[in-house]
């Protein structure tokens, strides 16, 4: 059995030496560079070595800091949008960016997305709903998430449902890989998707899980 053996000063060894039993030659290719603080060194299965994260190291949490008028049947939360700034509030990492309702990842990864919508609506209504759209080319979004709840009251002063939905996305390319939100309605006119500029009432959270 071959070693290799890293001598210290004072005569200590660090030895590296191969398996008890290797049934065919092995190859394994040291990354260029170093990692980063608290990172670990990993395989990609055919012996490239490369350094990875260890760890959830960025969450992030938007909220509609005001309320929205739907403007149809779908419509895409373009304005409102805020990070959550309470007494307490912690995020990790960097954080997401937004414009007009388009949320930019802030590093390539694999994500976990969750959209709660608080909708008020002044009528009984057969459906409401929210829905995550996601796109792969800043361009054509897909309804990756469609949630739908109703409401069976008519109440001028304003029923109150609540609907949860959630996406894991591959983000590759953080200038073509971005997510939105939507509210949904039977009858767009009688319904608000609730913000509050004090307290997450619709929200949304992002964890990145690992790397893609």
């Amino acid at each position: 059995m071959s070693e290799l053996n890293f001598t210290h000063s004072n005569g200590n060894k660090v030895k590296l030496t191969t398996p008890d039993t290797l049934a065919a030659n092995k190859t394994f290719k040291l990354p260029n560079a170093d990692g980063g603080s608290g990172q670990f060194l990993h395989t990609n299965g055919s012996g490239a070595l490369a350094f990875a994260n260890a760890g959830i190291l960025m969450a992030d949490q938007w909220m509609l800091t005001s309320s929205f008028s739907l403007g149809g049947a779908v419509s895409i939360v373009t304005s409102g949008w805020g990070q959550v700034s309470r007494a307490g509030y912690g995020t990790i990492g960097s954080s997401m960016t937004q414009s007009s309702g388009v949320f930019t990842y802030p590093q390539t990864g694999i994500y976990f997305v969750e959209y709660v919508a608080q909708l008020i609506s002044t009528s009984a209504q057969r459906y409401l709903g929210g829905r995550i759209q996601t796109t792969h080319n800043n361009s054509s979004y897909a309804h990756a998430a469609d949630v739908n709840t109703h409401c069976g009251l008519n109440n001028s002063y304003g029923t109150y449902m609540q609907i949860t939905c959630s996406v894991i996305q591959d983000v590759q390319d953080v200038t073509q890989d971005k997510v939105r939100f939507c509210a949904s309605a039977f009858t767009p006119s009688d319904t608000t998707l609730q913000g509050d500029s004090s307290r997450a009432a619709t929200h949304v959270t992002f964890i990145r899980l690992g790397d893609t």
